[in-house]
C-alpha cells in the first residue's frame, strides 16, 4: 500500500484538523479523500497529445497559455508543468471537448518561481 503523492504534501486548509488525511490506495482503485467524494483513476482522463516538444522546452502553446492567464486573471504559471497543462486545457475547450454544463477544475499546483529560469524563452523581443 502506498500513499498518494497528492496526499504526501502538507496543504494549507481551513478544514478541521484530521478532516483531510492521506488515504492509502493502489493504482486503479478508488481513493476516499474524506471530502464526501470517492474518486478513481478513471475520473481523471490523461491526454498524451499535450506532451509538447520535450521536458522544459517552451513552445507557442505554453507561451500563449501563460500570457492569457496572466493577462486575464493575474495568475502566473510555469511553462514546464502548469503552463503546458493549461495549454492543453485551453485547446480542449477550443475544440469543445467539454459540455456547456460540465464543471472543469484546473488545479494550479505552483511552479511560478520557475518562470525566472525561462525568461529568454517567454519574452518576445
Amino acid at each position: 500500500t502506498t500513499v498518494s503523492p497528492a496526499c504526501r504534501s502538507r496543504a494549507r486548509s481551513t478544514a478541521a484538523p484530521g478532516a483531510l488525511r492521506p488515504t492509502p490506495h493502489r493504482a486503479g482503485r478508488s481513493s476516499d479523500l474524506d471530502l464526501g467524494l470517492t474518486l478513481s483513476l478513471d475520473d481523471f482522463p490523461i491526454h498524451y497529445d499535450y506532451l509538447g516538444q520535450g521536458y522544459g522546452v517552451v513552445g507557442d502553446p505554453e507561451r500563449e497559455a501563460i500570457k492569457l492567464l496572466a493577462q486575464t486573471e493575474g495568475i502566473l504559471v510555469d511553462p514546464v508543468y502548469a503552463g503546458r497543462a493549461l495549454a492543453g486545457l485551453i485547446d480542449l475547450i477550443r475544440r469543445q471537448k467539454f459540455r456547456k454544463d460540465e464543471q472543469v477544475l484546473f488545479w494550479h499546483t505552483g511552479g511560478d518561481a520557475a518562470l525566472h529560469a525561462y525568461v529568454d524563452d517567454l519574452v518576445v523581443r
